[in-house]
């Protein structure tokens, strides 16, 4: 859904979400999507296109580097650091993938796979459709990757930028009705780290791989969170901060 309907949020509210939907933190990675269920994904790293969201990365790195590497290459390096200590490969679909709306539910993804926005994202769509294709084909017999199914319409109030390490929120409370795009930023910079270091290609560093990923995220949050308020959250040490900090522009 694109350019999802603004309205004020207040702080009030937000502080509310933060204060009921507070969790501890868990390993594995989740997008960036409002829509999970505490249960799908209860306080692993939420980081735009989960896992995908690297391999996207990648892929700008190596368009931008002349590394020559192709889509599945790309995939399958992440994969292969993604699991080298026996963790596995996170994505997610929706019900909209079900009934033909694209290969993937993920925003992140697909969006970049159309050639209205691919360019948005650095990166050739056929080759983002391929990567795509065969993410999803693999995850239909590989063990390794866990394809989580969203059954919820957008209906996102703005991002919360979770700045601490030890917690983070749950995106969707289905009491209040209130759901949010969640960004564990300081948990993603670290894993990105620790994944930088499992690809060991010394042409691939943490930096490009940021500098791939934060552009990437912003063309989903404007594509799909524009004019919405962002808000840092603070949640370490037994704190609930939270301050606003703009709007996506």
């Amino acid at each position: 859904m694109d350019n999802i309907h603004t309205k004020e949020v207040s702080k009030d509210t937000v502080r509310s979400h933060v204060e009921k939907n507070t969790i501890e933190v868990v390993p594995g990675r989740k997008c960036v999507d409002g829509g999970y269920t505490e249960v799908q994904s209860p306080g692993m790293i939420a980081r735009p296109g989960a896992d995908l969201g690297y391999v996207m990365a990648l892929m700008l790195v190596s368009k931008e580097l002349g590394l020559g590497l192709t889509s599945k290459d790309c995939f399958d390096i992440v994969y292969d650091a993604v699991i080298k200590n026996g963790e596995k490969f996170y994505i997610h679909t929706d019900q909209h993938s079900d009934h033909g709306h694209g290969i993937i539910g993920c925003g992140h993804a697909l969006k970049s796979s159309l050639p209205d926005y691919s360019q948005n994202y650095g990166l050739n769509p056929t080759e983002v459709f391929e990567m795509l294709t065969y993410a999803v084909e693999k995850a239909k017999t590989d063990n390794n990757i866990e394809n989580i199914h969203l059954d919820r319409e957008h209906q996102e109030l703005g991002i919360l930028r979770i700045k601490g390490t030890k917690k983070t929120v749950n995106p969707w409370d289905k009491d209040d009705n209130t759901m949010f795009f969640v960004y564990d930023e300081e948990r993603d910079n670290d894993y990105l780290r620790l994944l930088t270091s499992a690809i060991e290609k010394k042409e691939i560093t943490y930096e490009n791989l940021k500098n791939a990923s934060d552009k990437q995220l912003l063309a989903t949050l404007r594509i799909l969170a524009l004019g919405k308020p962002i808000f840092d959250i603070n949640l370490d040490d037994g704190k609930k901060e939270v301050s606003f900090s703009g709007n996506v522009e």
